[in-house]
C-alpha cells in the first residue's frame, strides 16, 4: 500500500516487492482479490473521481496532470473506458451539472 501511488504499473510494484512474478502475483490476488494491474486501475479511477469532485478550481488539464496522465488523449479514454464519459462530462456529473 505505501508504494502504490508512486507505481505507474504492475511491473513498478512487482519491481519495489522484491518477490518473483509469480509469488507476488499470489500474495497480490490474495491480499486484493485481484490481480495487480486491475487494481491499480481502480485506485486510479478513484484518484481521478475525487479530483474532479473535490478540485474545482483546477482545470481539467491540471487533474489529468495531476493524476499521473502524460498525455489528455491517454485521460480521455482512460475516463471513457472507466466512467462511459469524457473528463469534462464526468466534472458535469459529479457536480450535478446537467
Amino acid at each position: 500500500m505505501a508504494h502504490y501511488q508512486k507505481a505507474g504499473s504492475a511491473k513498478d510494484l512487482l519491481r519495489v516487492s522484491g518477490l518473483k512474478r509469480t509469488s507476488f502475483d499470489k500474495k497480490f490476488r490474495e491480499n486484493f482479490g485481484e490481480s495487480a494491474h486491475q487494481w491499480l486501475l481502480k485506485q486510479r479511477a478513484v484518484l481521478v473521481y475525487s479530483k474532479l469532485k473535490d478540485e474545482k478550481t483546477l482545470s481539467i488539464e491540471q487533474i489529468r496532470k495531476l493524476c499521473g496522465f502524460n498525455s489528455s488523449t491517454h485521460f480521455v479514454r482512460f475516463c471513457r473506458k472507466q466512467f462511459n464519459c469524457t473528463p469534462k462530462e464526468l466534472r458535469k456529473k459529479v457536480e450535478g451539472i446537467k
